[in-house]
């Protein structure tokens, strides 16, 4: 989120080619923007699209860079792109640099060792300018689901900010050398400019338009910059609408029509930020493109000085905020992912407070030791330089301080069968599954998933051979949670590729199927939707059973579904592609239980059904409980190790039960 620096901050450039003062009612937007970004991120339950704030700061980015560079054309006649560059290296790179290193070292203290390989490639992204194309292509892991959050997502917008400003002063050059050629005015330059900023607005929106598929997560058009930059457009469009017609734009008449345009534009931006959503389809189908343009109407009534407006966003408090913006936004999000339920005693209302005050003092002493003196220093050149000697040696600093550590030494490998000698009695179990099912077979919940792991049974009595992947539904076709499509599928689900050749190798007693979470969703058959739980959908289910229960029996094994427990209920899941996991939507596990345990039950000379709800969730104990970060399932759904060793003592005897030993 960038601020663009002081003085030259709001210096607008008129037709005439004077400048006026610092307008102070543009600090105003910047720091409502910057506050609508916190508060959805500190609380998206308040404003579930304040994400809209990023908005607003680019078509203030392109509103004001595009400003000063019509000026430094009105005053000289030419613009010089050494010069945008070393202000945008003085501006940004220096409090960006000690962001990035600052969060990468807590991350590495505070975050699993398993984090450091994925912050590792964030931070050296987040460097590069490059974490929006970086997340576009992590953003479809199991990680994105369950995995540690990075404090580095927050780059993807400084991202691609940057990107286009490194196109930008090559499109300048090239009209202004085809301006030379002609007149030279600023006139024609910013006739020019305006003309191309509305085309690549244009293209950009319809671009995102026509990406979006409102069955799938729309991060990829929300985070690419090719489908973002038509905000920057707007901005760029409004500062050569300034530069052309500031005169009329300042009489009486137009005047009023802005006041009226720049009011309704901040209602309508209020409205969208407290009533809309990230999956939204609207916003993907030029609604975009609309807050872009409100947010310029907002500006051009700003600069125009409309009383009204300019009154509105002068509240103090505001321009304050708008003053330290930049920094706000480079730490809002590292205080965030560090200070949660899990690493702090407090949380609702508590945590918030906390994180608010934490994110002040780190956005005051970034701004006052950081910014301010980099932006003030008398050599920008040298300054320009520093920074960026300084990401060099970040790079290696990220580089160094994210080193992966090693995995733990473990009894098992998923590579092998187990071969420790066992009593004859011992039941030898190959276990298939989810990463449920993965952590109750002793896995540890890292990324990428471990290789190795630690039976949390007695050897004596049961040999596992833990199988089991993350990302593993029974069913094959693809599957939608409520509006979004999971893509997700393991090795493991490749039954006749995969399981014959594995039984023959272990020679098991029983092969165990645990995972019910990623078949809580809708099945897509034939290109049609199957709702979950509706004949046709538990035809196709127990169609899955059956063709997995032949593959197993052939080979003299039985085959034994393990019914995973009713995960805890998250509040929170309500936007993030795990609709299930709402409360009102728990009952899905039990109703994949119910198919399992009767279909154990038709097929029962050679079919087991194991029960995980009882140990659990003894006496329905689960019910209305919500996510504890400190307790045995800190996300809800996958357990620790010390829980899954507390319950091993009661499944091996359930498992044992049921295969009639």
């Amino acid at each position: 989120m960038e601020t663009i620096e002081q003085p030259e901050l709001n210096a607008v450039t008129t037709t005439v080619g004077s400048r006026f003062g610092h307008v102070r009612a543009l600090d105003g937007l910047r720091g409502l923007a910057v506050a609508l970004v916190v508060v959805y991120h500190f609380a998206p339950d308040v404003l579930p699209a304040g994400f809209i704030g990023v908005d607003i700061f680019f078509v203030l980015s392109g509103f004001l860079i595009t400003s000063l560079a019509l000026g430094e054309h009105q005053t000289s006649s030419k613009v010089s792109s050494s010069r945008f560059y070393m202000r945008r290296a003085r501006r940004l790179l220096p409090a960006a640099i000690v962001t990035v290193v600052v969060a990468i070292a807590l991350a590495t203290v505070i975050q699993p060792d398993s984090t450091r390989a994925a912050n590792r490639g964030m931070g050296i992204a987040s460097l590069l300018y490059a974490a929006n194309w970086w997340m576009i292509d992590q953003q479809n892991s199991y990680q994105a689901a369950f995995g540690t959050e990075s404090p580095l997502s927050h780059f993807w917008s400084l991202a691609v900010e940057e990107q286009f400003y490194v196109f930008f002063p090559m499109l300048l050059l090239g009209i202004v050398y085809i301006v030379a050629r002609r007149s030279g005015r600023t006139e024609a330059l910013a006739k020019w400019l305006l003309s191309l900023s509305i085309v690549g607005a244009l293209a950009s929106a319809t671009l995102m338009s026509l990406m979006y598929n409102a069955d799938a997560d729309p991060s990829r058009v929300y985070l690419g910059t090719d489908t973002r930059v038509h905000a920057i457009f707007v901005g760029v469009a409004g500062a050569c609408m300034w530069s052309l017609w500031s005169s009329a734009l300042r009489e009486r008449r137009s005047l009023f029509v802005l006041t009226i345009v720049g009011l309704v534009s901040a209602v309508f931006l209020g409205l969208v930020a407290v009533f809309s959503n990230f999956r939204a389809p609207w916003l993907y189908h030029y609604g975009f493109l609309t807050i872009a343009i409100a947010g310029l109407a907002i500006i051009l009534a700003a600069v125009a000085e409309s009383s009204v407006v300019t009154k509105t966003f002068e509240i103090r408090a505001l321009c304050v905020l708008g003053l330290v913006s930049y920094s706000v936004y480079l730490w809002h999000w590292p205080v965030r992912v560090f200070v949660n339920q899990t690493n702090t005693p407090f949380d609702g209302l508590s945590l918030f407070c906390v994180r608010i005050a934490l994110t002040a003092v780190a956005a005051t002493l970034s701004y006052y030791v950081i910014e301010k003196p980099f932006r003030r220093a008398k050599n920008p050149r040298r300054v320009a330089l520093f920074s960026v000697l300084g990401m060099v040696v970040a790079l290696g600093a990220v580089w160094t301080i994210s080193r992966p550590v090693p995995a733990p030494a473990t009894e098992f490998s998923t590579k092998e069968a187990p071969s420790s000698e066992v009593p004859a009695q011992a039941l030898r179990i190959l276990w298939f599954g989810d990463s449920v099912g993965w952590v109750l077979g002793g896995g540890i919940l890292d990324f990428p998933r471990p290789i190795g792991y630690d039976s949390p049974f007695d050897s004596a009595h049961i040999l596992l051979w833990n199988k089991a992947d993350y990302s593993c539904p029974l069913v094959r076709y693809p599957q939608r949670s409520f509006a979004v499509v999971k893509q997700n599928t393991g090795p493991c689900v490749e039954r006749e590729a995969n399981w014959p050749s594995l039984i023959a190798e272990f020679k098991p007693d029983a092969v165990a199927w645990a995972s019910i979470l990623f078949d809580t969703y809708d099945y897509k058959v034939d290109g049609r939707w199957v709702a979950f739980g509706t004949p046709e959908w538990v035809s196709i289910y127990n169609e899955n059973l059956e063709s997995s229960r032949q593959l197993v029996t052939a080979s003299g094994a039985k085959f034994m579904l393990i019914g995973q427990s009713d995960p805890l209920a998250d509040p929170s899941q309500k936007d993030d592609g795990q609709e299930t996991l709402l409360p009102a939507n728990i009952w899905r596990f039990g109703f994949v239980r119910d198919l399992q345990r009767k279909f154990a039950e038709s097929h029962s000379s050679d079919t087991v059904f194991v029960d995980l709800q009882p140990i659990v969730c003894p006496n329905d104990s689960c019910k209305g409980v919500v996510i504890d970060p400190k307790g045995t399932r800190p996300d809800g759904v996958h357990f620790t190790k010390e829980a899954v060793l507390a319950m091993a003592p009661q499944m091996q005897s359930a498992i044992e039960k049921a295969m009639g030993r």
